[in-house]
């Protein structure tokens, strides 16, 4: 971040958006980490989809995105990928006058924007502030996505950009994958004709909890407190456990749980919006596979994050149906479908977990660079064999098959669907 923005309280302006979840995490992030370095900062924050396309058309757009998160189809999410670029020429005039107008209304010092479309006009209208103020503004775009061949609609706005513009332009990311570039410098320049020295790359776009040390997190028990979000998750979720023999106690807003040393743990959460028949087969295969299994010495525990509290996504009551429907099942296997949580349980608990199976999304694909001990699957959509690791990742949005081929090369992941699942997590259960 810039020196000028250290003299004073900094006022700022957060552009994200809001279909699917690591735009928003990623604002989420920048904004903690905002409120962090400086005592009151002012922060306005703007969803491009929503504030700025338009409520009717773009909460149609989300809805559009979540179903295809939900049902699993690729093909219309690609087809989403393949239209974005038409945002910037569609409305750029528009974007351009909404940032002008939020930095000269409230003297803002910069603007963050944490999503890929409409870069060129919200740093024009940067640029053009600044000449009216007086003074410097920029604009830091957050590329979320981990840099691979696979995310063209960051890139291709970037070799847009004027050079005039480029002073006032900030770039944070993470460090590229290579493959056949010699440098990182090579690897800038051929997909955005910009140096290397305009990317900064020492600052992830993670949350504070997953920046902690958890190097003993293996060494004694795991205290974990989730939050219970009403009552009818607590009815669920104190139902559910009534066989298990973990230990645990629980109020009406909150489980306390306690993960033993030598339990196995796996974390289940393919995104913000999971895909209903992924999650539930995964759920059933554990079960079914464990409950064959003399595991009697230590508990296997299985967390699946459904979705949010306040989406209409119906999962969360599907896997306590599919576990009913699965009793008796001995009381080492322990599966606990939940809301999702804070980041205070999430990190702790993704750098326990011996098994970690997620969608490939951005922010959860840095969350697992920073704090994953254990062995990643990333979830593919493929429903026909055969199901080999190339065609798995084919079957998967494209900028997730990118992050999916960053964390194979640095954390060994795999990539499986639920007709893999047994094949290769079974030896590890």
């Amino acid at each position: 971040m810039a020196d000028e923005t250290q003299q004073h309280t900094p006022k700022i302006l957060i552009v994200t958006a809001s279909a699917g979840g690591g735009h928003i995490q990623a604002a989420h992030a920048k904004t903690m980490e905002l409120r962090s370095r400086f005592d009151t900062p002012l922060i306005i924050t703007r969803d491009l989809v929503i504030d700025w396309i338009g409520k009717r058309i773009g909460q149609s757009a989300c809805n559009l995105w979540n179903y295809a998160q939900r049902s699993g189809n690729v093909f219309l999410l690609r087809c989403i990928y393949v239209l974005t670029p038409s945002c910037d020429y569609l409305l750029g005039i528009k974007f351009f006058i909404k940032t002008l107008y939020l930095i000269l209304r409230h003297d803002l010092d910069f603007v963050v924007d944490t999503q890929p479309a409409g870069l060129n006009a919200m740093l024009r209208a940067t640029y053009w502030a600044s000449l009216i103020k007086g003074r410097y503004i920029y604009l830091e775009k957050m590329i979320i996505e981990l840099p691979t061949s696979k995310i063209m609609m960051y890139y291709r706005p970037l070799r847009r950009v004027r050079k005039k513009y480029l002073k006032h332009l900030k770039i944070q990311t993470a460090q590229p994958l290579l493959n056949e570039f010699s440098s990182d410098e090579a690897f800038w320049k051929h997909y955005t004709k910009l140096p290397s020295s305009m990317f900064d790359t020492s600052a992830p776009p993670v949350r504070p909890a997953f920046m902690r040390d958890y190097s003993k997190v293996h060494a004694s028990d795991l205290e974990l407190t989730l939050e219970l979000h009403d009552e009818e998750e607590f009815d669920l979720t104190a139902r559910g456990l009534s066989h298990c023999a973990a230990r645990f106690r629980s109020t009406k807003s909150h489980l306390h749980l306690t993960l033993p040393k030598n339990a196995h743990v796996t974390t289940l959460m393919l995104g913000t919006h999971p895909s209903m028949l992924g999650v539930k087969r995964y759920a059933s295969e554990f079960i079914e596979h464990l409950s064959k299994k003399d595991s009697a010495t230590k508990i296997h525990f299985l967390f699946v994050f459904c979705s949010h509290k306040d989406t209409k996504n119906e999962l969360l009551h599907e896997l306590h149906e599919l576990i009913d429907h699965l009793m008796p099942f001995p009381s080492h296997i322990c599966v606990l479908p939940l809301y999702f949580q804070n980041e205070d349980v999430i990190a702790p608990l993704m750098a326990r977990s011996q098994i970690t199976i997620t969608r490939s999304g951005a922010i959860t694909s840095h969350e697992l660079l920073n704090v994953a001990t254990g062995h990643i699957f990333i979830h593919s959509e493929l429903k026909k064999a055969p199901f080999t690791q190339e065609r798995l990742k084919r079957w998967m949005p494209i900028w997730e098959e990118g992050n999916a081929e960053y964390l194979a090369e640095k954390k060994g992941a795999r990539l499986i669907n639920p007709e893999t699942f047994l094949d290769e997590v079974s030896s590890l259960l």
